[in-house]
């Protein structure tokens, strides 16, 4: 999701809208074009969905009753790299890989993790 923060965004590009640019370059990956389409118009929304995306790993661990180094051995991932990925304050874009990985780990598909995490961005009752 590293694609979705406005300073990555080339300015001297000519291709278009940036909402064009973000399609050209994210067109594999639905998830992140769907993202870096509302970015583009709401602002910040990359820096907030990673949170929120953060804040639902953790509500997860948390109902499957696990730490972060469960869900490090589940997923193969180092704990230190883990444990920036899930800090506020580290700002480390979850990759989607990984991303792909740590739902897999819950029981989730990344749609179902990714949407939870907008509910809970917009302040609606999650899981």
């Amino acid at each position: 999701m590293a694609c979705l923060r406005s300073r990555k965004y080339p300015a001297a590009q000519n291709s278009g809208t940036p909402v064009q640019y973000w399609l050209k370059i994210c067109q594999a990956d639905l998830l992140t074009c769907q993202m870096a389409r509302r970015f583009t118009v709401m602002g910040n929304y990359g820096e907030e969905i990673q949170k929120a995306i953060a804040v639902q790993i953790k509500a997860e661990m948390a109902a499957k009753d696990w730490k972060q180094a469960d869900l490090a051995k589940a997923t193969g991932i180092v704990g230190s790299t883990l444990s920036r990925y899930l800090s506020p304050t580290a700002g480390r874009d979850i990759p989607l890989p990984v991303f792909v990985d740590i739902a897999n780990a819950l029981g989730l598909s990344i749609v179902e993790l990714a949407q939870r995490a907008q509910r809970r961005l917009e302040g609606n009752n999650v899981q």
